[in-house]
């Protein structure tokens, strides 16, 4: 990954700013280097998991709440039409 990185920044700076290559898409992927570390460290990659494995039920909750907020916004809308 950080070949990719290095190599998406040659050709901007052989051609020039000028030259209609735009790589700052691919540029974009240095974000993902401090995934790197969830491999290396234990206890990171227990509270990932942690973490994903309390999705599911996280998500019947969020769907509970959006729920009650659709129902409230209608109910808003209806309320405040109008007015401003």
């Amino acid at each position: 990954m950080d070949f990719v990185i290095v190599t998406t920044a040659y050709p901007t700076i052989i051609l020039g700013t000028g030259s209609g290559v735009n790589l700052n898409s691919l540029r974009s992927l240095r974000v993902l280097r401090p995934l790197r570390t969830i491999s290396t460290i234990k206890e990171l990659r227990m509270i990932i998991t942690a973490l994903f494995g309390a999705i599911g039920l996280l998500l019947n909750s969020l769907i509970i709440l959006m729920f009650f907020f659709i129902v409230f916004a209608i109910g808003g809308l209806q309320l405040f039409s109008g007015v401003l």
